[in-house]
């Protein structure tokens, strides 16, 4: 089959038309109008392409801007004279009305939108009655004084209209503006208007007639209309400014601005662009109910430099699930340039905040480094990924030069711009600093003798001590110290933990606020004095043989009420106990050490295993003789071979005599050592020997006669080896 190209200018007409159709009809118009050829020049000119013209670009950030000069120009110079008369709605802004207007009229136009106007064009292009018009809208973001003075004998002019928008904010008007104004000094210049849809913003000084008015007051003025789907919005910044927001529903506007606290519970599904402002701090759920009342939001700006009720460096290291996690689907940009640290760990932390669709982000580089911990923070890692645009704050800091490497070349760079990198000092950060500030205690001692050797070797070096009459010695001091394994030991887990399901804690009055910051979510039983009979008598109403743990927090360590304390729980009602004294709770910094201890102790006491010691054995010896053979006796051995002591040497010998117990522990000993030695690759540091089957009058015997035959046949084993 053959197949030949088909032109697009050979489609019929209708085909043509329905294609041009699912494009841009400023687009069509651009490109198809008046370029030599009669087909695409006449389906260009349908009403379908040039009723309705937009001369209003919408950026990436929202705002509105004109189509580009080139475009604009072909339109004011060829296009609109010759479709002049088909047009019946423009959409203008600033730049493009006036050079729309000034280039032609368009007689048979009924409906105008204007973004963003100006005084001088309002003045010189509407200064009659514009009774052609049927649908009017002027959204203008920016804040106006002329509202009274322009806007009003504007709208007054246009009687015939029957469907008007408007999106205005006002500054330093006497009143806000409310239902009654807009009845008297608008509405009734309207007779024909049968649809009013509208946003007004008036922020003021405060004043007497404004500081009066609350939301009611507001609200009610409009009841005296036909416009009852409103809603007004009242906010007092301090004592000096006050704004006042009246808009209908629904909302059809894509921008509110300055939103606080205090907004209403809507859904405003049309908003993409928002701006939140407060002089006191964001509630808690603010950033829950926004997320809930602007679904659409792409673009979100904060301000607020107040702190909220919580800290991010309080809830970084714990896991706050008050509030639910807030999503915003559809965000892609967020402002949080002048706001507290607390709100940009808010947004940025995403166990709080998810912003899955977020290019942009414009905050403080010091609250960006301090929230991510220098960029380390793993809470904060996703939402500050993928930014396309960083907003740099000093233009005057100097940069960093950086010797480009060979693997960057490999990477694609290429070789003519190899060499020095300059990189902006304030979105750097320094990195592996702890490599050299936190080495350990054999690192540090070998820098310290280095440099103490280097003073040593250099003439300058002994020059410049010798003027301060200083000496330093040739080695370091060398002083007796304790290991603090304080860190180890709450970091660490136990080889075995029990659960600690049911216990109380008993505590005098006075003891009353140190038991509360010991432990907030226990069962406490308060006592009205610290007498002995007072702590048995709780002991005894309460404690039961269900309890896991009875601990007491004691003024002082007294004999009588300890011994009293113990004896009702050691035999009339066992349970394990602890004792804690209430001074050793009141040591400033030192709770999270008695704590960590506290914690160590019972679960020792609840039959856990705390730990295990790498290099120790532990043998056990028994003796057992068959009363029909009185002849000789058995005896058993068993020695440890791992850390755990889960895995054991067993050994059984017949003894005849002394001398054949002796010979057969040698073997035994000598034995467990080699294996012990095969499962760890090494020997045991030290070796606990538990005896059974030895009296009072053999003790002796033992130390004197058995335990030096151990020590014997470890100093054999291998050449310098000894054990404890």
């Amino acid at each position: 089959m053959s197949q030949r190209d088909i032109n697009l200018l050979d489609l019929p007409n209708q085909i043509l038309f329905n294609i041009l159709k699912k494009l841009n009809n400023m687009d069509v118009l651009y490109s198809l109008l008046d370029i030599n050829n009669q087909q695409l020049h006449i389906i260009a000119q349908d009403k379908i392409f040039t009723n309705i013209l937009n001369f209003v670009s919408i950026l990436s950030t929202n705002d509105n801007s004109s189509i580009s000069n080139r475009k604009l120009d072909r339109f004011c110079f060829e296009i609109l004279p010759q479709i002049h008369h088909n047009v019946k709605c423009l959409i203008l802004e600033s730049v493009s009305i006036e050079r729309v207007l000034h280039a032609v009229e368009c007689p048979n136009l009924t409906q105008l939108k204007i973004f963003n106007f100006n005084k001088e064009i309002i003045s010189r292009y509407f200064k009659d009655d514009l009774l052609n018009l049927k649908c009017f809208s002027l959204i203008c973001y920016n804040a106006t004084g002329l509202h009274d003075n322009l806007v009003v004998p504007l709208l007054r002019r246009m009687s015939h209209l029957e469907e008007r928008t408007l999106h205005v904010c006002i500054l330093n008007r006497p009143t806000f503006v409310n239902g009654i104004h807009l009845h008297k000094e608008i509405l009734i210049y309207m007779p024909r208007l049968d649809k009013l849809t509208f946003y007004i913003n008036t922020t003021n000084e405060i004043n007497d007639s404004i500081h009066r008015l609350c939301n009611d007051d507001i609200q009610r003025t409009f009841s005296y209309t036909n416009h009852r789907s409103v809603i007004s919005i009242v906010d007092y910044f301090g004592t000096y400014k006050a704004a006042c927001h009246v808009f209908s529903l629904p909302f059809p506007f894509h921008r509110l601005q300055w939103i606080t606290n205090n907004f209403p519970p809507i859904i405003f599904s049309s908003v993409t662009d928002l701006k939140l402002s407060d002089t006191v701090p964001f509630k808690p759920e603010f950033f829950i109910r926004i997320a809930r009342s602007f679904p659409s939001l792409k673009y979100l700006f904060v301000r607020n430099i107040r702190s909220p009720v919580w800290s991010f460096r309080e809830s970084s290291s714990v896991n706050d699930h008050s509030y639910s996690i807030v999503e915003y689907s559809h965000l892609i940009l967020l402002d949080i340039d002048f706001v507290n640290i607390d709100y940009v760990d808010q947004f940025l932390n995403e166990s709080k905040t998810r912003l899955p669709c977020l290019t942009e982000l414009v905050v403080q580089f010091n609250a960006l480094k301090n929230v991510t911990e220098n960029f380390t923070r793993d809470a904060t890692r996703r939402n500050c990924a993928k930014k396309y645009h960083i907003k740099i704050k000093d233009g005057q800091q100097p940069l960093i030069a950086v010797q480009s490497s060979k693997r960057m070349v490999k990477r694609g760079m290429k070789k003519e711009d190899s060499g020095l990198i300059f990189l902006i000092s304030e979105l750097c950060c320094i990195t592996e600093m702890s490599i050299y500030t936190h080495v350990g205690p054999n690192e540090r001692f070998q820098q310290l003798n280095e440099f103490l050797n280097d003073i040593q070797k250099r003439e300058e070096g002994r020059k410049e001590l010798s003027k301060w009459q200083i000496n330093l010695d040739n080695e370091l001091v060398q002083l007796t110290g304790q290991a603090d394994r304080s860190r180890d030991d709450r970091s660490l887990a136990h080889l075995s933990a029990k659960n600690l399901d049911k216990w109380i804690l008993i505590y005098s009055q006075r003891d009353s606020q140190i038991a509360h910051s010991f432990v907030d979510s226990l069962y406490k039983i308060e006592l009205p004095d610290d007498r002995s009979e007072a702590f048995i008598r709780a002991i005894e109403n309460k404690a039961n043989p269900q309890l896991d743990l009875v601990c007491c927090i004691l003024t002082n360590n007294r004999k009588d009420r300890c011994d009293a304390i113990k004896n009702v729980l050691y035999v009339d009602c066992p349970v394990p106990s602890q004792m804690l004294l209430s001074k050793t709770l009141q040591k400033p910094g030192q709770l999270m050490s008695v704590a960590t201890k506290f914690g160590i102790e019972i679960n020792a006491k609840l039959g856990g295993e705390i730990w295990a010691s790498k290099t120790l054995m532990r043998i056990g010896i028994d003796t057992y003789r068959d009363s029909q053979s009185r002849s000789s006796q058995m005896v058993g051995f068993v020695a440890s071979i791992n850390p755990t002591c889960t895995r054991y040497y067993p050994r059984v010998i017949e003894q005849r005599s002394t001398k054949d117990f002796i010979s057969g522990l040698k073997s035994c000993m000598q034995n467990a050592l080699q294996k012990y030695h095969h499962v760890n690759g090494v020997l045991p540091a030290k070796i606990i020997v538990y005896r059974d089957g030895v009296n009072d009058l053999q003790l002796l015997d033992v130390t004197e006669n058995k335990l030096p035959v151990l020590n014997e046949i470890c100093m054999k084993t291998q050449e310098g080896y000894e054990c404890y």
